[in-house]
């Protein structure tokens, strides 16, 4: 990631306090992201974080539901003490979309494996917005307790 050159975006940047690079892009469909990367630049636990660009080498491959192989991308990589943690930030609806359990499926599985292979406890979770909006408040372990809860429920 250091010997990562500057890139041209047309997305608006937020600058960040605790990313690798000095700003980072985020969908002008969408203000979610920036406001968890604002969260996430408050929150004492996290150490470092980046979202995840399509230029970055983590690219999940999982078989659709015709059994072709894709590339999954999450959105960020958030790094702590307990561990690093890849996390998906989504809209309402995600969790309907067909490809959703099986990009899941994949990120778990890959967070297992680079786990056993890095020796460092990686994560996957995912965060619906209107689930941020309810636990925002929260420190990054407590809301990603919740949201994991609150997954287990639905």
């Amino acid at each position: 990631m250091s010997k990562t050159k500057p890139f041209h975006t047309s997305e608006p940047v937020y600058n960040t306090k605790k990313s690798i690079f000095d700003g980072l892009p985020y969908p002008k469909r969408s203000s979610y992201e920036k406001l968890f990367m604002i969260y996430l630049d408050n929150q004492k636990e996290v150490l470092a974080y980046t979202k995840v660009l399509p230029r970055f080498p983590i690219k999940i491959p999982y078989y659709d539901k015709d059994g072709f192989i894709r590339h999954y991308i999450p959105d960020f990589i958030v790094k702590t003490k307990k561990g690093i943690y890849l996390i998906e930030t989504k809209g309402k609806g995600f969790e309907e979309m067909e490809t959703a359990k099986l990009k899941a499926e994949a990120a778990e599985e890959w967070c297992n494996s680079i786990s056993r292979l890095t020796k460092k406890k990686w994560y996957y979770v995912k965060i619906i917005d209107s689930d941020f909006e309810l636990y925002k408040t929260l420190n990054f372990s407590r809301l990603i307790k919740a949201v994991s809860k609150s997954k287990k429920g639905k």
